[in-house]
């Protein structure tokens, strides 16, 4: 046999391997996706009972659209979602214009401090603002209520702005900082020097020239940032109790977990919210595809523009909102881990180290740290490795499928992750595949 057929045969059998992977691979993101995705629909339409089999109606559907708490939850979610991407969205292009395009000092320790802001557990971030904002032992409304002209707590915490501004202090702008950031400091200079010739001044070229030229960027985080608000769990749980506001996926968590657990209407509100979420996602490749965002010029300039007298200003304001969104919460959290009564300052003797060391002294805490540190970095190496694969081949390749591959590969995104893990706990018992909910009662009690 020649060379030359050799090499052939080589190739065609790295190509036939390649194949083969890609189609393991599609079943498998498949198989993790569609499956529980499909219990969960099933499952919208059950409302046996437990010990009984399966009893099938539309009643968790009805419930889903004529239950107040349910449509309210629903309406308070979107009201939430605007609120957040009017905010951050404006606030975040400004940011990362300033850390990618400008020579504001400090770019590159601001950028840092985005990425820690973002890392940074937003419950551990809800409840330093719970210290500051609190509207009764609040420390910021302590020392506002010391002014004679104040008379009530001017900030609480536990409101609609209140939770808005939780979501901001904490990923909602971080997110979009670290994700537009690299995506402005690579665009070319050449079309802001082009801009500032003809007279447009630095806020004008930004508005009229950056921001279009950045527009599948920005397309593509604001509608990651809409599909991820759809989730929202964490601060509206803590926050959202005491003035009675639910979200979607709130609302999800209770139904589930009340006694007994109403999994028809609890599915059928996560079904409804796929079915939101997947014209988000259509929308989003529309968007990007339908027209052409490529730019023609002779050379390419990196430079970033000159701020002038602003570089300063622009320094403190931006260094005023890291340690406003950032560094003061976490502050005060650790303060309050000190002290014997929560926001009282004046007792005696007010900091104790007593909660530390009935925290570090029980086994409790090392046995949940050991479970956090498994699950992360088993979960965190197999969805590299799976996240790898799926853009691999979803970009650098031909294949017949890609599509649906890169499709499926956003679904987890439209589901509350208590109802992905319950559809996969439900699939994966040994009860028979018509009886859900016999089968969810004993996944949410397992010990597993």
């Amino acid at each position: 046999m020649s060379e030359r057929a050799l090499s052939q045969r080589l190739g065609r059998a790295r190509l036939e391997g390649q194949y083969l992977l890609f189609c393991v691979l599609l079943a498998l993101v498949a198989l993790l996706v569609l499956l529980p995705v499909a219990v969960i629909v099933i499952n919208s339409f059950s409302v046996g009972g437990y010990g009984r089999p399966a009893a099938w109606s539309l009643a968790g559907w009805r419930l889903a659209f004529s239950d107040p708490a349910m449509i309210g939850s629903v309406w308070n979610s979107l009201r939430l979602l605007l609120g957040l991407q009017i905010i951050s969205l404006p606030t975040a292009i400004f940011i990362a214009w300033l850390l990618g395009r400008t020579d504001m000092p400090g770019r590159g320790v601001f950028e840092f401090t985005f990425w820690v802001t973002f890392f940074l557990p937003s419950l551990a971030v809800t409840l330093g603002w719970i210290v500051l904002l609190d509207p009764q032992n609040g420390v910021v409304n302590k020392l506002l209520m010391g002014l004679p002209f104040i008379h009530e707590a001017p900030f609480n915490i536990y409101s609609f702005w209140g939770v808005v501004w939780a979501h901001l202090a904490t990923s909602s702008i971080a997110v979009k900082v670290m994700l537009l950031t690299p995506a402005f400091r690579n665009l070319d200079g050449s079309l802001e020097e082009a801009a500032r010739v003809i007279g447009a001044g630095r806020l004008r070229t930004l508005i009229y020239v950056i921001v279009p030229l950045m527009l599948p960027a920005i397309l593509t985080v604001l509608i990651l940032a809409m599909i991820r608000a759809m989730q929202n769990f964490e601060i509206e749980m803590v926050l959202g109790p005491p003035f009675q506001f639910f979200v979607y996926g709130t609302k999800i968590f209770l139904l589930v977990g009340q006694e007994p657990p109403q999994f028809g209407a609890a599915t059928a509100l996560a079904t409804l919210g796929l079915a939101v979420v997947l014209p988000l996602i259509a929308v989003q490749r529309w968007l990007i595809t339908r027209r052409d965002y490529t730019s023609i010029t002779g050379r390419m300039r990196l430079a970033p523009m000159k701020l002038g007298p602003w570089r300063w200003p622009a320094f403190a304001l931006l260094l005023v909102f890291v340690l406003v969104v950032t560094v003061v919460p976490i502050s005060f959290l650790i303060i309050a881990s000190f002290m014997k009564l929560f926001g009282f300052f004046n007792v005696p003797a007010p900091f104790t180290t007593q909660q530390w060391t009935d925290v570090l002294g029980g086994a409790e805490f090392f046995s949940a740290l050991w479970n956090t540190l498994k699950m992360a970095i088993g979960a965190g190496l197999i969805a590299i490795v799976l996240c790898s694969l799926v853009a691999y081949f979803a970009v650098r390749t031909k294949y017949i499928g890609r599509g649906a591959l890169d499709f499926l590969s956003w679904l987890p995104f439209a589901i509350p992750g208590i109802l992905l893990g319950l559809g996969c706990c439900m699939f994966s018992s040994a009860a028979p595949s018509s009886d859900f909910s016999t089968a969810a009662p004993r996944c949410l009690s397992s010990p597993s």
